[in-house]
C-alpha cells in the first residue's frame, strides 16, 4: 500500500530572522499507522529560494584605490553581508560607496587636512545594467548661476546675468516678485573686463519679517545634486548690514538640504530637510551652523560659533572678501566615513573651522541639494545682504544625463576660470585664490597636473579576486598580486579622449550573471531513516545543522540545482524509497521536514512551497 501526503509551507523567510529556513511541519488529526520496515520517498518539491548570491566578509571585503604614485592607496572594507537573489544589487551600491570613500587626494607627506583637494570626483556603478561597469569622473567646480555664453540678458526682471535653468535657479513666486532672489552683475564694469567675482551678485528681493527659507536659490530639479565623492559648495560675503529687524531677519546662509520645493510657488525649504548650513547675520554677529544628529537625522537648531565673526566691513576687492564653505572630504586613515566640514576663509587670516561632521555608515549616498537662503532683502534705504561668486560641484553623472555633451566642455582645464561661455574647472585661481596663510584647506587644482599625467599614472583598484569575478571581470583584465587579491590597473585620468577626458570607464569582459549552483538536502526531523551523511564541514568553524560526519542521518533526498532564478521544481523520474528505521507498527501524527543547502545550512525562501511524499508499507 502507498500513501500520499501533500505538505505546504507558506511564509517569506528572512535568512537572519528565520534560522530554520524552509520547514514543512504538520500535525495530523489522526495517527497515520505504518507497518514495520515501511519506506518513504520524495515525489516532488517546489519552492523559490532567495539564494545567497555572494558573501562579503573580513576575508574578501577590502577595497583599495590609488590614483597615482604621489598618493598612497586608500583602503576601506566592504560591508560584511550575505547578498541574496533579492538583495544582490545592494552589493554594487556598497562597492560604489566604498570606492567614493577611497578617494584620497592628499599627496604623500602632505599633512594638511580640512577641505584641501587637488581634484573633485565621483565613482558610480549602475547596479541594474547588463555589464557592471565601474566609472570614475572628475566633476567641474563651477559657478552654477551664470549663463554659459557672453550675452546680454533678455529677461527684463534681471539687470544682469540671468538664471541658468539647467543647474540652479531662484525660488518661483506668484506675488509679483515680492519674495525672490535678485541676481545681477556688476554694472560698473564693462563686459570685456568682467572677472568671475563680478559676474554673480545675489541678494534677497524683499525685507523679511520672519526667518523662513522662502527666499532662496537652489538646484533646478532633483536630478542635480551635490557630488557624492569629494565636493564643495561655497559663496563669498558681499554685504552684511543691520536692517533694524531682529538678528534672524538679517544676512543669509549656504546649506545642503535633502529636499527642495522644486517648482512650488512661494514654497520654503523646511527646517526638517536642512542637514548642513553656515549662517551669517548682521555684520558684527558671530556665525552659526547646523549639522545633523549622530544618526544623520535632522537637527535644525543653530549652533553658535562664538568668537567667529565675519570681516567688518568686507574688503573692497571682491576676490578678498570672506568665503563661506561647506566641503566633503574622505578619511585617509583606512577607517571612518566621509566628513562634511564647514569653514570661513578670510583674506589675511587663517581658515576658521565652524564644524566637522562624520557621515554615519549607511547615509553616505543620501542626496543633498545646495542652496543659498536670504533672510534680508531690499528696501528703499540701504543695499540688502549680498552674496556673490558661488561655486559648487555637482554629481557629474547626473549633469551628463541632464545636459548631454556639456560635461566634457566644462571639464577642459583652464587657469583663467572664466565662467561664461568658456571651459570651467580650476577654482584655485580667480575664485578661491589665497596667498596668505588662509590658503590652508582651500580647494585647488593645477591643470598642468592632469596634462603631465598622460597614461603613466600607475592607478589601480585592488580587492579580492572573488569580488572582481562576481562583477564579471575576466583574468585578462586583472593583475594577480598574490594572497587571493588582484588589481585593475589603468589610468584614471585619460587625456584627449572624446568620451572620458578626465576619468575612467572600466567595462567587465563578461555580462553579469546571477547564478545558483547547489545541492539541496531534504531532512526528515520527526522520524528516523536509514540514511548516512559522509560529508565534512567546508570550514573548520562551520556550524552544522546535522551534527554527523560519516554517521547515520535522516536524509530523505538530495536535489542538484543550477539556475539563475532560484525557482526549484523537482520531480523524481524514478521514485527512490528510503527505509524508516522502525521494527514494529509506528503511529505518525507529526511530520517535520527541512530543506538545507549543500553545506547543511538553512535556506531563505519566498512565497508558498509545496512537497509531496509517498509512504509505502505492507
Amino acid at each position: 500500500m502507498v500513501k500520499l501526503l501533500r505538505l505546504t509551507s507558506d511564509k517569506d523567510d528572512d535568512f537572519i530572522n528565520a534560522q530554520d529556513g524552509l520547514v514543512f511541519s504538520v500535525n495530523m488529526d489522526d495517527d497515520l499507522i505504518v507497518s514495520p520496515d515501511a519506506k518513504i520517498a520524495l515525489k516532488n518539491l517546489t519552492f523559490e529560494s532567495d539564494f545567497t548570491a555572494f558573501t562579503t566578509d573580513i576575508n574578501n571585503g577590502l577595497l583599495s584605490v590609488r590614483y597615482d604614485t604621489v598618493r598612497d592607496a586608500n583602503s576601506f572594507p566592504l560591508t560584511p553581508t550575505a547578498y541574496t537573489k533579492a538583495t544582490y544589487e545592494n552589493f554594487f551600491t556598497d562597492v560604489q560607496t566604498t570606492l567614493n570613500r577611497c578617494i584620497d587626494t592628499n599627496v604623500i607627506g602632505d599633512t594638511t587636512t580640512a577641505a584641501k583637494s587637488e581634484f573633485y570626483g565621483q565613482w558610480a556603478i549602475d547596479a541594474k545594467a547588463e555589464f557592471k561597469t565601474i566609472e570614475f569622473k572628475l566633476t567641474p567646480a563651477l559657478n552654477p548661476v551664470i549663463r554659459r555664453q557672453f550675452e546680454l540678458p533678455t529677461d527684463a526682471q534681471y539687470s544682469g546675468w540671468g538664471v541658468t535653468e539647467q543647474l540652479m535657479k531662484t525660488q518661483p513666486n506668484n506675488s509679483g516678485g515680492a519674495i525672490d532672489v535678485r541676481i545681477e552683475k556688476d554694472t560698473s564694469i564693462s563686459i570685456a573686463d568682467l572677472d568671475p567675482p563680478d559676474m554673480c551678485l545675489l541678494s534677497g528681493k524683499s525685507k523679511r519679517e520672519n526667518d523662513k527659507r522662502d527666499q532662496f536659490l537652489s538646484t533646478s530639479n532633483p536630478m542635480i545634486r551635490w557630488c557624492q565623492g569629494n565636493a564643495v559648495w561655497c559663496a563669498r560675503i558681499g554685504i552684511l548690514r543691520d536692517n533694524g529687524s531682529g538678528k534672524e531677519q538679517n544676512g543669509f546662509e549656504i546649506g545642503l538640504a535633502t529636499s527642495i520645493p522644486w517648482g512650488l510657488y512661494n514654497g520654503e525649504i523646511l527646517p526638517a530637510n536642512v542637514k548642513f548650513a553656515v549662517r551669517v547675520y548682521k555684520n558684527t554677529d558671530d556665525l552659526a551652523h547646523i549639522v545633523p544628529n549622530a544618526d544623520f537625522s535632522s537637527n535644525p537648531t543653530y549652533v553658535d560659533n562664538t568668537g567667529v565673526a565675519p570681516t567688518n566691513p568686507q574688503p573692497a576687492a571682491r576676490v578678498e572678501s570672506d568665503m563661506l564653505m561647506i566641503s566633503c572630504s574622505q578619511s585617509t586613515t583606512g577607517s571612518g566615513s566621509k566628513t562634511i566640514v564647514g569653514q570661513i576663509f578670510k583674506d589675511e587670516v587663517a581658515v576658521q573651522q565652524l564644524f566637522s561632521y562624520d557621515i554615519p555608515e549607511g547615509s553616505e549616498d543620501v542626496a543633498l541639494y545646495p542652496y543659498i537662503a536670504f533672510f534680508d532683502g531690499d528696501d528703499a534705504e540701504n543695499d540688502p545682504a549680498e552674496a556673490h561668486s558661488p561655486v559648487v560641484t555637482f554629481d557629474p553623472f547626473e549633469i551628463e544625463e541632464y545636459q548631454t555633451g556639456k560635461y566634457n566642455e566644462l571639464l577642459v582645464p583652464t587657469k583663467t576660470n572664466l565662467f561664461a561661455g568658456y571651459p570651467v574647472f580650476a577654482i584655485g585661481q580667480d575664485v578661491l585664490n589665497y596667498d596668505a596663510v588662509g590658503e590652508v584647506g582651500v580647494p585647488k587644482l593645477d591643470p598642468q597636473w592632469f596634462i603631465n599625467k598622460g597614461t603613466s599614472q600607475d592607478s589601480f583598484i585592488q580587492s579580492h579576486t572573488e569580488i572582481f569575478d562576481f562583477m564579471g571581470f575576466s583574468n585578462n583584465q586583472l593583475t594577480d598580486i598574490g594572497s587571493g587579491e588582484s588589481r585593475i590597473q589603468r589610468p584614471f585620468f585619460v587625456i584627449n579622449t572624446s568620451i572620458y577626458p578626465y576619468g575612467a570607464r572600466i567595462v567587465p569582459d563578461n555580462v553579469f550573471i546571477l547564478a545558483q549552483s547547489d545541492n539541496y538536502v531534504v531532512v526528515l526531523d520527526s522520524q528516523k531513516l536509514v540514511s548516512y551523511d559522509c560529508s565534512k564541514p567546508t570550514r573548520a568553524n562551520q556550524t552544522r545543522s546535522i551534527d554527523v560526519v560519516g554517521k547515520r542521518a535522516n536524509i530523505l533526498a538530495t536535489i542538484p540545482v543550477n539556475n539563475n532564478t532560484g525557482i526549484v521544481e523537482f520531480q523524481a523520474n524514478e521514485v527512490l524509497y528510503i527505509d524508516f528505521d522502525n521494527k514494529g507498527e509506528t503511529p505518525i501524527r507529526n511530520l517535520r521536514l527541512r530543506v538545507l543547502d549543500k553545506s547543511l545550512q538553512p535556506i531563505p525562501v519566498q512565497g508558498m512551497s509545496v512537497m509531496t511524499l509517498l509512504i509505502k508499507d505492507e
